[in-house]
């Protein structure tokens, strides 16, 4: 059969295909510039480019629908096996602690969701790995058990077919060909290093001379060189704005390049040659920017593009992927494949093209074990050569080819075929020594002295990521390890190459003690940490390869002590101790040229390894010969015994001169993450030296080391006073070393125990220390990633989880497993130490127990340790025993010391423990008792000094009572020996076998004992406190009768101050039978107390009478928490500060810290709080430090309490005091609600032309426009406030008013003002107003959403500060220009009062004040407050008047509640399915109801009626009948609880300003109904609502609803209804998920709005308080802010500090989603952290996702951060970070 003819567009290809290279060449030559011309827009652009690609997609499958048939062979593909899923930068991964491999298998989010590891113990992480990382589902190798979720468990393996015996033969053929075209094309465009012309193929010589302008330069990236420097350098080059440099930034740093100037040759060598200068002379590589061809870059544009259009169709079927895995890695010919070309030439193509082959390995290779097997070979193959080249290269690992190592050397079937076969370990550690070489001294170690100057030292701390790739070498290929021969052969070859890297690390670091001058220069240690830190997990990995065959375990031992024989030392002497000699090295630790190195990875790894040899073989067995015979086991001793005297002389402060190197070094030795194989290994060695060393000899060569063997060689040593406490600590130190050689035996190996007993013992010793949280705890545990801890199974066993709802769980040590607390715990150092023991003294004293801390009796000895037991009776032990014991009785003795005692006393009862557990065992010999009872010294020396010979056992009863024991724990302690010495040597051990777990005699006679002591010191102490107190009471009577007169009159004092000095909020003087009454003419009298302050700075008492002046300190903050985001103004609306918007888009907000001040103290320490500031800011100028309050906004901080403030608020007397009481006229008390609304609204009318004001009434045209009655009833009113004497402030007092006016304005404004410039403000007084009414409102908000009542339950600043505002806004107006206060009065009571105009001009004046506003743009509450403090100036023009509380204040809160109770009618308001619609009354139907109507209860007529007026205020808004109208119960209760708010907001307001205390009931929650009632008797107005709308009050509502505004918000096709509904909700912040993973997986889909939908933000934050998420911490996003940054010519600032100003006036909650962090942002350039609201089973967080356990949303934490919000405390939350952090290099918070 004939075969059709394929054609590539309209040229036929030939049956072989040989034309297809030059066919595609010759289109693509002319296509691909044309396709990717800068002239055309990005439109045309990518309309040609996909023309290109869609060409290849129908060449394979010769069809013009190739999408129809590419997805048929999707169809036709198998389920998948594997999910193998890319996951984004960012996504969410999770890793089951129970059934991964290694930490490296992850699932993605939904297949976890499907699987069966969500209900085990599992880790959630962050993906970081750049996209090179994929889902592990499916793959047997990454799992124990369940390794596929439900969805892909469905696929079977065994009905599994070759995927390309699916694919039909043609297109198999077409894609085999094209694939090989494309795959070879794409690599030699992209490598080619000729950037001046393409390749001859594509080379279109006559387009290219159409253009003159055909080069670029082009930025090649780097991970050198910062963001600002790029950018700095491309202003100066390429002349662009900082905005496109910052684009040029952006993308060269995510991209890899990006072209920055395009033009001629010769100037594209300028621009070239001007960025590639250097920065500094001290530069290591310079910004590169490389000249290149337009055409040239478009190929390879086009040529990135085929890899992505690969990727595309690799995705379609499994068959094209095989495919593709055959063509490149199959070799070509006499060369190599594709694959190794690409690998190695990975760090000559630019960051997009690397990561785009990564992709494509990722999705064509990895996803079939077969074909990633080989990959994984060549790979290995190249391993060196490709780290070569990395290590050089100019990128982070993220961006090169040995990123791809986690995906290969994970793989357990692969791993041992590379291991096995391809000497895998041996490949990785040939590659780190080749690096290595050039660091070895003339001994051959390693030395990074010169790494400061040294130019490669980048290189070798890259190689180590080699070290990871051995860890994930080792780990993977250890389960189910089978030994053949080659495998034993390449281990063997691979572990002598480690013990060479580790022969070159011997000895590493060797430091000498400096004695007479302190060292000049820090050595350099931080390298040989890195490497121990980085190799810790393989050497653990070695061990128990090794430990799972005999053979290689001889075969490696024997390997190491090869190494070890080229140390040998063999200078010694003689050292004889107790008649025994022996020959000790004669290297001195600490010696003036002697070097100790803490580096010994070969001795350690032979104590590994010692660990795991067979029973009956050690260093001394046959199999090790000759080995053993040409060194011994004193060699062996040697090097980590130096190690250890260090460690004591550095604790005897013998390395003092020596700098922080040294202390650095000790440190890390003993750090959790370094000491099992460094310390630990070290103990162990000596452990196991121990048992086949000599046990004199033993002890004999640690005394010579530590140069103490003098001290007990000489009848009394001579020593100066320096060198005795010297031997001193010395001695201790090396007491403290035999107890732990002899009694720590809880490691696998060396003592009975088990993994989990370890874990538990070590977790006893952490909560011995203190309580901790879970996270402290798995901090301070030994790390094996390889083996679970189980921390949580074990730490149940022996501790105490306690948890509350607002606090993180603590673990507490139960009292079963305190008595196995050891006080010499090796792993504590000497802080930790003295913590836990006086933690366990307390918990003893508390408990009623002595303060002796018993010694545990620890684990029986491994068969290969129990010959350590000897150590207790040889010679040399008793001897040092006998001899410190001496010293305590002794009549002369200069080393007398009770930590020695203390020591010694641990040592007699380990070995009282030992000589218990054998005779347990059948060993009854006792042989420590019976050597302490009979070893009386070796020597006279003895006798002589104590004048009688003396047992061990003699002389601890003579400690006893030894005047040098004075310390009562270590008598306790002796006593607890002495008893457990009579109870070992007396009790009948058969016995005690069979109750082993029974407690031991030496307990029960301890706690008899023990109990008895304790009654005896009790009875004691309660006689000396009787006999204290007889004589205090003595002591007080005489007193008395010394001083009576004194007494009295201070007792009276007190109490009538007593009697006065009650709250405000006190509730206790009230009388019980008559509510109080704050307004009208029933007003209860005020509630007089005295103000008494305390200045903190003098300490000076003053009251507010006295001529000082007290203020507080102040903090004024523009704030946005009660803006309703969800109802906003149309467009169009304006409202001036007298008219604050409903929406309460902004309000300015004032708190206090409540500490009084003189103000003439205050202004002292204000000038020098601001010269110290300024002195500060100029020493730090140079190292940017963070300043600590911005002085050109006013700022300092309390004295006291340290809260930033930035004004001071005055202390103002009473309202009572400015305007005394009086009795209230006839007159007065006939003025009604209606003749007041009369006489106001004709002065509103009368009020538009000007009127001279007069002596009694202020407007005389009222006098001819008012009736008779009502003008002489409102004048004696007039005539009353008129009367009154005024009172005028001092002049300090009227300086700190204005002054404090000044700073709320210049807060409101944003801007300093003068005060000449503020006082002239018309808007001086609105603004107290506002932040007045803002004050009370946010009180309010914060009370209710607490749930708690009105009154009692503020704290004392919040009362204070509601208090001072409210007087300060009563009187500030003696400061105010009076005719401007006059003109708001007037025009609020305009605004109130007038109708709506009906004629264009009428009005004029109140139509430029309320243009485009109207009565539901307005809040009520802060008009009611501006017209309490504005109304008095109608009254008099010539004196300051004030509100009292009187009828004024009453109407205006009856009329402008009605109002609010109008806005609130005219919201939603719910209504019942089930009642009819109510019709519009009438009046002729409302004055003819029918007669059985009338007896209705009031309740139903009141509800009734407030129906009637419901139903008018709709029809004047042109609604005649509303279509879900309420029932009038319904009404009636949705207005009370709707209302009430702003009722609470009144009462608060009037009760500070009349000083008539509240009701008791308002100190405990009730209902709303309830509440509103006592609210409405409380401020004297009608207790039902319907009775504030009398006729003329609803006659001005409906005037007010009949505006056209109002009715074109309600019509259709105008404005959409936007009404503010009430009640105001308490805002809160947003809702965020309960499983942060959905947060997270949420975040990861966040692209960066700048980044053309191409990249993920890298820092995704979300904005608590309006949901909005950001890009932030990115130059991408940054936004200009002309003068946001002072001092700076940059004013960009990032998207989080950008988004605070709009949302938050600057002060903002954000959450950085990846970071797991709360941000706060405040002002310009302050911020700080807090631990987000997520927390885990443990309650705590997670900074960073560290430790990776499942988080959820913690509700108290986030109601914290809520309040904190709503509160207005993140400027005082971060002005307080700022304090603290005040050393602290500048953080440039605006770049978030």
């Amino acid at each position: 059969m004939e075969e059709m003819p394929v054609y590539f567009g309209d040229v036929q290809i030939s049956q072989d295909y040989s034309n297809l290279k030059q066919t595609l060449y010759a289109k693509w030559k002319d296509a691909v510039p044309g396709a990717y011309n800068q002239e055309l827009t990005a439109q045309q652009r990518e309309q040609q480019q996909k023309k290109l690609l869609t060409a290849l997609d129908k060449f394979i499958t010769q069809s013009d629908d190739p999408s129809s048939i590419l997805n048929n062979l999707k169809a036709a593909d198998d389920p998948p096996l594997y999910c193998g899923r890319a996951l984004r930068n960012g996504e969410p991964t999770y890793s089951c602690r129970d059934c991964a491999l290694d930490p490296t298998c992850v699932l993605c989010m939904q297949c976890f969701h499907l699987s069966g590891h969500k209900t085990h113990k599992y880790r959630v992480e962050i993906n970081t790995s750049g996209g090179s990382g994929y889902c592990d589902c499916g793959d047997v190798d990454a799992w124990k058990t369940a390794p596929a979720c439900s969805q892909h468990d469905k696929a079977n393996l065994a009905t599994k077919q070759d995927p390309e015996a699916r694919l039909p033969e043609d297109i198999k053929r077409r894609a085999e060909v094209l694939i090989d075209v494309v795959l070879q094309h794409c690599y030699t465009v992209l490598v080619r290093q000729e950037y001046n012309r393409p390749l001859s193929e594509l080379d279109n010589s006559s387009a290219s001379k159409t253009s003159s302008n055909c080069f670029c330069v082009m930025l090649l990236n780097d991970e050198i060189h910062t963001y600002d420097q790029v950018i700095e350098r491309l202003e100066k080059a390429v002349h662009c704005t900082r905005k496109e440099g910052v684009e040029y930034a952006t993308t060269v740093d995510r991209e890899g390049r990006t072209p920055v100037y395009r033009g001629p040759r010769s100037n594209c060598q300028k621009i070239s040659s001007a960025i590639q200068e250097k920065f500094s002379s001290s530069d290591k590589k310079i910004l590169e920017a490389l000249i290149m061809h337009e055409t040239v870059v478009a190929h390879q544009e086009f040529a990135l593009s085929l890899l992505r259009w690969l990727e595309h169709l690799l995705e379609y079927s499994d068959g094209v992927r095989r495919v593709f895995c055959r063509v490149a890695m199959s070799p070509r010919g006499n060369t190599q494949s594709l694959v190794e070309d690409i690998l190695l030439s990975d760090t000559l193509f630019w960051k997009a093209t690397r990561q785009q082959f990564h992709q494509l390995f990722m999705t064509g290779v990895f996803k079939d074990v077969e074909n990633k097997t080989l990959f994984a070979i060549l790979f290995t193959k190249h391993y060196g050569a490709i780290y070569e080249k990395f290590v050089r290269d100019d990128h982070y690992r993220i961006a090169s080819a040995t990123v791809v190592t986690v995906q290969i050397y994970t793989v357990t079937t692969i791993v041992k075929v590379l291991i096995e076969k391809h000497h895998l370990i041996e490949v990785i550690l040939r590659t780190i020594l080749k690096e290595s070489e050039k660091w070895k001294n003339e001994r051959g170690i390693l030395s990074f002295q010169r790494r400061r100057i040294a130019k490669d030292y980048d290189i070798f701390k890259k190689v180590q990521f080699a070290l990871n790739d051995l860890k994930y070498a080792l780990s993977s290929a250890l389960p189910g390890l089978q030994w053949s021969t080659d495998m034993k052969k390449s281990f063997l070859a691979g572990f002598s190459t480690f013990l060479e890297l580790f022969s070159q690390i011997q000895g590493m670091d060797g430091m000498k003690r400096f004695t007479t001058q302190h060292i000049e220069i820090e050595p350099e240690w931080e390298t040989a940490f890195n490497i121990q830190l980085k190799s810790h997990d393989c050497i653990a990995l070695l061990l128990r390869w090794c430990s799972s065959n005999t053979e290689i375990l001889f075969d490696v031992y024997s390997t190491v002590l090869q190494h070890l024989v080229k140390l040998r030392d063999v200078s010694t002497c003689q050292i004889t101790v107790a008649q025994h000699t022996v020959d000790c090295c004669m290297f001195e630790v600490g010696g003036t040229e002697s070097y100790t190195s803490i580096h010994l990875p070969l001795h350690r790894m032979l104590a590994g390894l010692n660990n795991y040899l067979p029973e009956g073989v050690n260093f001394l067995s046959p199999q090790f010969a000759p080995l053993n015979k040409r060194m011994d086991l004193a060699d062996l001793l040697e090097y980590p015994l130096r190690v250890l005297v260090l460690l004591a002389q550095v604790q005897a402060d013998m390395w003092k001169r020596n700098g922080y190197s040294i202390l650095n070094q000790i440190y890390y030795y003993q750090f959790v993450k370094c000491r099992q194989e460094m310390y630990d290994r070290d103990i162990q060695l000596l452990q196991a030296i121990a048992a086949l060393m000599d046990p004199n000899s033993f002890i004999i060569h640690l005394l010579h080391k530590f140069n103490i063997a003098s001290v007990f060689q000489q009848e009394e040593p001579l020593f100066s006073s320096l060198s005795v406490k010297l031997m001193t600590t010395l001695i201790d130190e090396f007491l403290h070393l035999l107890i732990i050689i002899l009694g720590e035996r809880y490691v696998e190996g060396v003592g009975e125990v088990t993994r989990d007993e370890i874990i538990q013992r070590e977790i006893i010793h952490l909560l011995a220390i203190n309580r901790m949280s879970h996270s402290d705890l798995d901090k301070n545990l030994p790390e094996d990633p390889n083996l679970e801890t189980n921390l949580e199974s074990n730490v149940q066993k022996v501790a105490e989880f306690q948890r509350t709802a607002a606090s993180k769980g603590m673990y507490s040590l139960t009292d079963e497993c305190r008595s196995q607390f050891n006080s010499c715990f090796y792993h504590y150092n000497k802080s930790d130490q003295s913590k836990a023991e006086d933690y366990q003294r307390l918990h003893r004293k508390n408990s009623g127990l002595d303060q002796a801390l018993p010694i545990p009796s620890p684990p029986r000895w491994c068969s290969r340790y129990a010959a350590i037991s000897k150590l207790y009776t040889c010679d040399v032990m008793l001897y040092l025993i006998h001899t410190l014991l001496g010293n305590m009785v002794a009549k002369r003795s200069k080393l007398k010391s009770e930590s020695h005692t203390e020591r010694v006393l641990h040592l007699i009862t380990l070995a009282l423990h030992n000589d218990k557990q054998a005779c347990l065992a059948g060993d009854k010999s006792l042989a420590f008792v019976k050597a302490a009872q009979s070893y009386y010294g070796a020597s006279d020396y003895h006798s002589a000094r104590l004048n009688e010979r003396f047992s061990i056992h003699d002389l601890l009863n003579k400690c006893v009572s030894s005047p040098h024991v004075t310390h009562e724990p270590i008598k306790d302690l002796l006593q607890y020996v002495l008893k457990y010495f009579v109870s070992v040597a007396e009790v009948e051990f058969e016995a005690a076998a069979q109750s082993s777990k029974t407690a031991s005699p030496a307990d029960d006679l301890f706690q008899q004992q023990a109990a008895r002591d304790r009654q005896r010191r009790l009875n004691k102490a309660a006689k000396s406190r009787s006999k204290l107190l007889d004589k205090m009471a003595k002591m007080q009577r005489k007193f008395l009768l010394d001083s009576k007169d004194l007494f009295e009159e201070c007792s009276n004092e007190a109490e009538s101050q007593l009697k006065a000095a009650s709250s405000l909020m006190d509730i206790s003087s009230l009388d019980d039978t008559a509510d109080p009454v704050a307004l009208g003419l029933h007003q209860t009298p005020s509630h007089s107390h005295v103000d008494n302050f305390v200045c903190i700075l003098c300490q000076g008492a003053s009251t507010i009478n006295d001529d000082s002046t007290i203020v507080y300190a102040a903090l004024i903050q523009r704030s946005s928490v009660l803006s309703r985001k969800d109802t906003q103004a149309p467009e169009g609306t304006s409202v001036t500060m007298l008219f604050t918007p409903a929406d309460l888009r902004s309000g300015v907000f004032t708190s206090t810290c409540g500490h009084p001040m003189h103000a003439s103290c205050w202004k002292r320490y204000h000038e020098n709080a601001v010269a110290k500031e300024q002195a500060r800011a100029q020493r730090a100028f140079l190292g940017w430090r963070i300043p600590l309050f911005d002085i050109e906004k006013g700022e300092f901080y309390c004295p006291l309490c340290e809260s930033i403030a930035n004004a001071v608020l005055p202390v103002l007397p009473s309202v009572q005091k400015f305007q005394p009481s009086l009795p209230v006229s006839a007159s007065v008390s006939e003025v009604t609600l209606t003749d007041w609304l009369k006489v106001l609204t004709q002065l509103s009318n009368a009020g538009v032309a000007s009127a001279a004001v007069e002596e009694h009434c202020p407007f005389p045209d009222l006098a001819r426009q008012a009736a008779d009655t009502v003008f002489s009833q409102l004048m004696g009113l007039y005539d009353y406030i008129a009367a009154l004497n005024e009172t005028v402030l001092s002049e300090e007092m009227s300086g700190m008013v204005t002054k404090y006016l000044l700073s709320t304005y210049s807060v409101f404004k944003g801007v300093k003002v003068s005060p000449l410039e503020a006082l002239e403000e018309k808007d001086l007084g609105p603004v107290i107003w506002n932040t007045t009414a803002y004050t009370i409102q946010v009180t309010e908000h914060l009370l209710r959403s607490d749930g708690k009542p009105l009154f009692g339950h503020l704290t004392q600043r919040e009362e204070m500060c509601i208090m001072l505002l409210v007087r300060f806004a009563s009187i500030c107006r003696k400061v105010l220009p009076q005719s401007v206060v006059g003109l708001h009065c007037k025009t609020l009571l305009q605004g109130l009062l007038l109708p709506h105009p009906t004629q264009p001009n009428q009005f004029r004046e109140i139509l430029d004040i309320m243009s485009n506003n109207c009565i539901l743009d307005i809040d009520v509450w802060h008009y009611l407050v501006s017209l309490v403090f504005a109304l008095p100036s109608l009254f008099a023009s010539r004196t300051h008047l004030i509100p009292t509380g009187s009828v004024n204040e009453q109407y205006l809160l009856h009329v402008l509640l009605s109002l609010h109770m109008t806005q609130i009618m005219l919201g939603s308001i719910p209504s019942e399915s089930k009642s009819p619609v109510v019709n519009q009354p009438s009046s002729s139907a409302t004055a003819t109801q029918p007669e059985e109507d009338t007896n209705m209860d009031t309740e139903e007529d009141n509800s009734c009626k407030l129906i009637q007026v419901y139903m008018r205020i709709h029809a004047s808004i042109g609604i005649v009948k509303p279509q879900s109208a309420p029932s009038a119960r319904q009404l009636q209760t949705h207005i009370i609880n709707a209302s009430l708010p702003f009722l609470r907001c009144a009462a608060l307001l009037f009760a500070n300003l009349t000083d008539v205390p509240a009701p008791p009931a308002l100190h405990a929650l009730s209902d709303p109904p309830e509440e509103y009632a006592i609210i409405s008797r409380y401020l004297a107005i009608p207790a039902s609502p319907s009775e504030l709308f009398i006729d003329e009050v609803v006659e001005i509502l409906v005037n007010k609803c009949s505006d056209m505004r109002v009715q074109q918000r309600f019509s259709q096709g105008r404005w959409p209804l936007m009404v503010v509904e009430y009640p105001l909700k308490v805002n809160t912040l947003v809702k965020l998920p309960s499983d942060f993973s959905e947060l997270i997986n949420s975040a990861s889909l966040f692209m960066c709005p700048n980044s053309m939908g191409s990249d993920e933000s890298r820092t995704p934050t979300l904005c608590l308080i309006c949901g909005e998420m950001l890009c932030s911490q990115s130059y991408c996003c940054q936004v200009e802010m002309p003068g946001f940054r002072s001092g700076s010519k940059d004013n960009s600032i990032g998207a989080a500090s950008h988004h605070a100003i709009k949302c938050g006036n600057g002060s903002c909650m954000f959450l950085r989603v990846r970071q797991c962090q709360v941000v706060l942002l405040s002002g310009h350039n302050k911020g700080c952290f807090l631990p987000a609201p997520y927390v885990d089973d443990y309650g705590e967080s997670d900074v960073q996702l560290k430790r990776g356990n499942p988080l959820h949303l913690c509700s108290t934490a986030y109601r914290d951060l809520h309040r904190l919000w709503l509160s207005h405390g993140i400027q005082q939350r971060v002005a307080r970070s700022v304090i603290a952090s005040s050393g602290h290099l500048l953080a440039e918070w605006f770049h978030l």
